[in-house]
């Protein structure tokens, strides 16, 4: 550090003067280098003038740095000054009135004001404090005591207009498997779940990963980490068209390149969750927490993506952009993006003149990430593209493709309640929430509100998958993707054919519990 040989330099920042409009900070910046002379101290802030000329010979410097400061504090109000002794060191402060913002419930929460999370199976004791930092940020908090009340409220509660954003699980080193069954009765689409632990249970990391979920969060949690496990894990509940779901990146096969990625990150919470993102789409993946460490891994391995966090200890992500493109020259070049919370204009302009190949915003969106990925790997010679075989466009889905009744879905609802009664009490409220959302429709479609027409069906659409009601499913998600001018042609024939295939999914469920109840009762 410059002037400092040897020792610390420390900033500390305090409050001097609170009003209710604004305050006063003390910002001081102390050192233990060579000290600044009582004769030099009343010049230090001149122009071109340095405490020892010596020091110029020793460390460099020009002597305009105070002098810039002191003319950027005067022009900001406020007022610079030192304490200094010769070999003890020196403390230069800055003192500046500052107006403060206004409050605001979810001030930096993002996508978290109003979203609805689900908190599952905290003790009393962990669950007050995680319900007061999720209202803090403008989130609703839904505690339930049980994995199987979980299950519960997403399958009854996914047809409403604002479904789960996240679920956080408690669980503890025995409980692990019941929390894997969460994650396998969970309806579809299921919201982002976190596996919340003590710190001192013993729960396989790595395990709980490879189970489904998106982040393992320790308790008690530092408020930061759990704002940053919650957008990171978010990856958004719809499909868009033409875009391939997570898990069906790994089923590709050699349809999709799979890739070596390279990914720096300062974040822990951070590189684990884009790690198992790039994992789950069928990548191998090199994790580094700094750019140092990015560029030891490149001397190892040869990548095909890089990742490279901004703002990272040492060596950021700017800094490591140069050293890779030094380092790379007369080489293929390699393709690098980088990752950022900050999403300005300002931002991403100026990645992409320091010679990014693209910008992706934090938090990381899954689907997103390996489009971008997949795209950053196709700058490469074209010879050894059109080597690769191209995936197949998705053809729509149809309805007379999809059985009335998917019977493992229904399968898995039951295993969760250990009874057909479960299911029965599902059923029944799927029938009920259904066949108000087809009256709702209707009104939608005869007054032309295709706007809310098309939120009406996403959300029949979610509920009947998440009770196995396939044919009915896929019938919501073709309807939904019609223009608003089929719409107005087809209006009668389209509540007909939604009415008709609720009805057949009315009449197969009853079916189902029916039997269910008969075989029951013959084992009871």
């Amino acid at each position: 550090v410059k002037f400092t040989e040897r020792g610390t330099v420390t900033v500390h920042v305090s409050a001097q003067v609170e009003t209710d409009s604004g305050v006063r900070l003390k910002f001081s910046i102390r050192d233990t280098g060579i000290g600044i002379a009582p004769e030099a101290q009343a010049r230090i802030f001149e122009s071109f003038i340095q405490a020892d000329q010596s020091t110029t010979r020793r460390f460099g410097g020009t002597g305009l740095g105070t002098t810039i400061a002191k003319q950027l504090v005067g022009l900001m109000g406020g007022r610079i000054g030192l304490e200094s002794a010769v070999g003890l060191g020196s403390t230069f402060w800055v003192e500046v009135d500052l107006e403060k913002q206004p409050e605001r419930a979810g001030a930096g929460s993002g996508e978290l004001a109003e979203a609805r999370v689900l908190l599952v199976g905290f003790p009393p004791a962990q669950l007050e404090p995680l319900e007061q930092a999720l209202a803090g940020w403008g989130a609703m908090p839904i505690a339930v005591a049980t994995i199987e009340e979980g299950v519960a409220r997403l399958v009854t509660e996914i047809s409403l207009a604002k479904p789960y954003h996240s679920a956080l699980i408690y669980a503890t080193g025995d409980e692990l498997k019941l929390a894997q069954r969460f994650r396998r009765a969970a309806p579809d689409p299921a919201p982002p779940s976190v596996l919340a632990v003590p710190r001192e249970a013993a729960v396989p990391r790595f395990e709980a990963l490879s189970a489904g979920f998106g982040a393992v969060l320790e308790l008690p949690f530092d408020k930061r980490l759990l704002f940053n496990v919650l957008h990171s894990v978010s990856a958004g509940d719809e499909v868009r068209e033409g875009v391939v779901r997570l898990q069906d990146y790994a089923r590709r096969g050699a349809a999709a390149r799979k890739l070596r990625v390279l990914v720096a990150d300062d974040n822990p919470t951070n590189r684990e969750v884009i790690g198992k993102i790039l994992e789950r789409g069928g990548h191998s993946v090199i994790l580094a927490s700094d750019g140092e460490q990015a560029l030891d891994a490149l001397e190892q391995e040869r990548p095909d993506v890089v990742l490279l966090d901004r703002n990272m200890p040492g060596m950021g992500g700017m800094e490591t952009l140069q050293a890779i493109r030094l380092i790379g020259r007369g080489r293929e070049r390699l393709p690098v993006a980088m990752l950022s919370a900050d999403v300005t204009p300002e931002a991403r302009r100026e990645a992409l003149e320091a010679g990014f190949d693209t910008f992706l915003p934090k938090p990381i969106e899954a689907l997103r990430l390996l489009e971008e990925v997949q795209a950053l790997s196709a700058i490469r010679p074209e010879e050894e593209r059109r080597q690769e075989p191209q995936p197949a466009a998705r053809a729509p889905r149809q309805a007379a493709a999809a059985p009335l009744v998917n019977t493992e879905t229904l399968g898995h609802l039951e295993e969760l309640g250990s009874s057909a009664a479960f299911v029965e009490k599902l059923v029944g409220v799927f029938l009920a929430d259904s066949s108000a959302l087809l009256t709702r429709v209707e009104q939608a479609l005869a007054g032309r509100n295709y706007h809310e027409f098309r939120s009406l069906l996403h959300a029949m659409k979610g509920s009947s998958a998440s009770i196995g009601t396939d044919q009915l499913t896929a019938m919501c998600g073709n309807l939904g993707r019609l223009s608003d001018a089929e719409l107005r042609l087809q209006a009668p024939a389209l509540l007909r054919s939604l009415g008709d295939a609720l009805a057949a999914a009315r009449g197969e469920l009853e079916r189902y519990v029916h039997e269910r109840r008969s075989v029951e009762r013959r084992s009871s």
